[in-house]
């Protein structure tokens, strides 16, 4: 079963950066990222813990200032739930536009996900997302490798990457919108930024649950 991060050993992780719970707020319940949300609506009804982020497609975003800067490993994780389909979506954007030096996170317009940067490579997962369910969505950049999970599973994978130096920039700091364009339309979750790069048995493991936890934890062999 599901477990919110809170609940997970991956609360207290040495590189989680910042994380956002969403209950009524934006601010930071790790990190000192909090956010600045416009037109969004916080409630039960778009939460997959509790309460959730609203999205309305053309004016909802959460700036959340520059998560990340530099050419290491890391990892986005959020809950989403969207039903719209056809449009390209935005679930994160960072840096600058800038060739290799800004990243975006988001639904793309054939209803997959796509992981990209900026005039540069990307990857794109095999499943889609726009079904109207809560999925568990998951970038990482490893070792120069762009990597997409959707609830879990691995889905997508790019070849190795040019070197990445994601700047420090307004040009993307929002969740929900690339600057003034692909708006999110639905609700997030349990949103969190990991400066390393986690494990494919620790994504697993936050949608299925931890050990010692409720819920069952396939291992990955």
């Amino acid at each position: 079963m599901a477990q919110e991060l809170l609940l997970t050993p991956l609360y207290n992780d040495a590189n989680i950066q910042d994380y956002w719970r969403f209950e009524g707020n934006a601010t930071a319940s790790k990190g000192s990222h909090n956010g600045t949300a416009t037109s969004i609506t916080f409630s039960s009804g778009n939460g997959k813990f509790g309460q959730g982020a609203g999205f309305n497609g053309s004016s909802s975003k959460i700036n959340v200032g520059n998560l990340y800067s530099g050419g290491n490993d890391f990892t986005i994780n959020c809950w989403i739930k969207t039903s719209t389909t056809g449009v390209r979506q935005t679930i994160n954007a960072q840096g600058a536009a800038v060739t290799n030096n800004g990243m975006f996170f988001r639904v793309e317009t054939s209803n997959v996900l796509n992981f990209e940067l900026y005039s540069g490579v990307s990857v794109t997962s095999s499943s889609t997302v726009t079904d109207g369910s809560f999925h568990m969505v998951t970038a990482v950049n490893a070792s120069k490798v762009m990597q997409l999970y959707i609830d879990g599973v691995t889905n997508g994978s790019s070849a190795a990457i040019p070197s990445i130096n994601i700047s420090a920039s307004s040009d993307y700091p929002n969740i929900g919108v690339e600057q003034t364009q692909n708006w999110f339309n639905g609700a997030m979750d349990d949103p969190s930024f990991f400066t390393r790069a986690l494990t494919a048995q620790e994504i697993r493991n936050l949608f299925y649950g931890f050990p010692g936890g409720a819920g069952i934890f396939p291992a990955i062999f």
